[in-house]
Formats: C-alpha cells, structure tokens, sequence
C-alpha cells in the first residue's frame, strides 16, 4: 500500500492571520498561529479515523510548542471544498469556527477556520 495520510504545519503570516482575526491595531510584529498546510488522506481510506487522528496530532503539536516557550494561540486551517463541501463540519464537530472577515470571498474554494488551543474541549483521537 502506497501513501494513506499526510500533513504539514506551517507559521502563519501576520498581515494574513491579522485580516482573519481583524486585529490590525495590535502592536505584535507576530501572532501565535500554525496553520494546517495539508492535511489529507487518500480516498480509500476515509471511512477510518485517520483524519480526526492527523487532526489530534496537529492540536497536541501546536499545543506542546507551548511546552516549549513557543508562543501559540491558534491553529489555523483553510478547509478545503472544492472536492467535498462537508470538509468544514469536520472542523467544527472537532471545535473549530470559522473566521469571518470582510474581504472572504464566499465564493472561494476554501473556507478560513481556526481553534483555540486554550479552550477547554479535548479532541480525542
């Protein structure tokens, strides 16, 4: 069997995580974000649980950076629809919401979500 799951984290820029969060006046040359870059698993595979489990290992990365004296707040992801419109209710059963911002284009093939590393709900894989 090939390739079944992958993903990528990556820092979020600010002017683009700012737009998202309309925190334009904030006097940070940064915001604590990672972004799901990828997160994917192949068409055969997705009536298994690999997906809420990349999932469960991207929010306890991003939550033992923390661990680690790196700052982070959010994990951000982009939820891809072009393939499949449901991809953004996996994130919010998974306690994602989405981020609401003037020039989100309602059209666009992605929908822009983030979690709150510090709220209280768990995901469990």
């Amino acid at each position: 069997m090939g390739q079944v799951i992958y993903f990528n984290l990556y820092r979020t820029e600010r002017n683009k995580i700012c737009r998202k969060f309309k925190l334009h006046k904030l006097p940070f040359q940064s915001l604590p974000a990672i972004k799901i870059g990828k997160l994917a698993i192949h068409a055969e595979e997705m009536g298994k649980s690999y997906r809420k489990y990349l999932l469960w290992l991207s929010i306890g990365f991003a939550k033992q950076m923390n661990d680690y004296g790196i700052a982070c707040r959010f994990l951000t992801v982009d939820a891809d629809i072009s393939h499949n419109k449901t991809v953004p209710q996996f994130y919010e059963k998974s306690g994602f919401v989405f981020n609401l911002y003037k020039h989100q284009n309602e059209l666009a093939n992605w929908k822009s979500m983030r979690y709150d590393l510090f709220q209280k709900k768990n995901l469990e894989p």
